[in-house]
C-alpha cells in the first residue's frame, strides 16, 4: 500500500496563499515548513467570519461562502414563495444554515438553506391544505360541495359556480382548463348567435334559456339546441321589465 506524503510549503508562501484566498491567518505562529494537511486559523477579509481551513483545501477551491444579511436572507425566501415561521434569524445568515419555512402556494411547510434556494430548490406543492384547495377550486370556477379529500389524486364533489352544475373531479384536474364547467362554451355559443345570456345555464341544451337578443335588445326564450341549428332573433322588438334575479318578464306578445 502507497503511502503518500504530505506536501511542504515554506511559512511565507503559505501566507501568501491564504491572503490570494482572501484570508488572513489569525492562528499561533506558523512552523518555517507547513503541510498542506496542517489545519490553519483564518479570517475572512471580507467578512470577518472566522474560518477553519488548509492548504489543500484552499487548493481545491474552498473560499468563504460570505454569509447574507437578515434583511436580504428574508427577501430571497419571499422571492423563492416561501414564508419564513422558524425563529429569529442572525444578522448574518450562512448559505447553509437551515431554516423553516412554509410555501405561499400550498401551505405546506419545508426546511431550506440559502444554498439550496440560489440553486433553484422549490416547493412542488405535494401537500395541499384544505384552505388552499378551496381558494384554487373557486379560481378554477367551482365550489366545494363536501370537504376536500386531503389528496389531489382523489376526486372531489364539486359544482360550477355559475349554473351548479354538479361534477366530480380530482384537484389535480380542477386546475386544468379542459376541465372547466360546459357552461362556459355554451354561453359564448349564445353569445355568438346574438344572444346574451340572462341566467347561468340551464342544464340541458333542450330548456330554454331566457337571453337578450344584442341587437333588438329584446328578451328571447330559445334553448341551445335551436340556436345549434340556425334559428336567430327576428328582431322584433317585446319590451320587457327586468327584475332582481337576473330574468326577464316580457309585459307584450312577441
Amino acid at each position: 500500500m502507497a503511502i503518500t506524503i504530505p506536501q511542504r510549503t515554506k511559512a511565507v508562501e503559505a501566507i501568501q496563499e491564504m491572503k490570494a484566498a482572501g484570508l488572513r491567518y489569525t492562528g499561533d505562529p506558523l512552523p518555517l515548513i507547513v503541510t498542506t494537511r496542517l489545519t490553519l486559523a483564518t479570517k475572512c477579509l471580507e467578512c470577518g467570519l472566522p474560518h477553519t481551513t488548509s492548504l489543500r483545501r484552499m487548493r481545491e477551491g474552498h473560499r468563504c461562502k460570505h454569509p447574507t444579511p437578515v434583511a436580504q436572507a428574508l427577501k430571497e425566501i419571499e422571492v423563492a414563495g416561501l414564508r419564513y415561521t422558524d425563529d429569529g434569524l442572525p444578522d448574518l445568515v450562512g448559505v447553509k444554515l437551515p431554516f423553516l419555512t412554509e410555501c405561499t402556494v400550498c401551505g405546506s411547510p419545508r426546511t431550506v438553506c440559502l444554498e439550496g434556494l440560489r440553486s433553484g430548490d422549490s416547493c412542488r406543492h405535494r401537500i395541499v391544505t384544505t384552505a388552499v384547495a378551496w381558494r384554487w377550486a373557486r379560481l378554477a370556477g367551482w365550489k366545494p360541495r363536501g370537504p376536500y379529500p386531503g389528496s389531489r389524486a382523489v376526486p372531489w364533489k364539486v359544482a360550477c359556480v355559475l349554473c351548479s352544475y354538479p361534477a366530480r373531479h380530482p384537484l389535480t384536474d380542477l386546475l386544468k382548463p379542459d376541465t372547466a364547467c360546459p357552461c362556459r362554451e355554451r354561453a359564448e355559443e349564445m353569445r355568438a348567435a346574438g344572444f346574451e345570456p340572462q341566467i347561468p345555464y340551464p342544464g340541458s341544451v333542450r330548456k330554454p334559456w331566457p337571453s337578450l337578443c344584442t341587437t333588438c335588445k329584446s328578451l328571447r326564450t330559445p334553448c341551445l339546441m335551436t340556436v345549434r341549428s340556425g334559428k336567430r332573433c327576428a328582431h322584433r322588438r317585446t319590451p320587457y321589465h327586468k327584475v332582481p334575479d337576473g330574468t326577464g318578464e316580457p309585459s307584450g306578445t312577441r
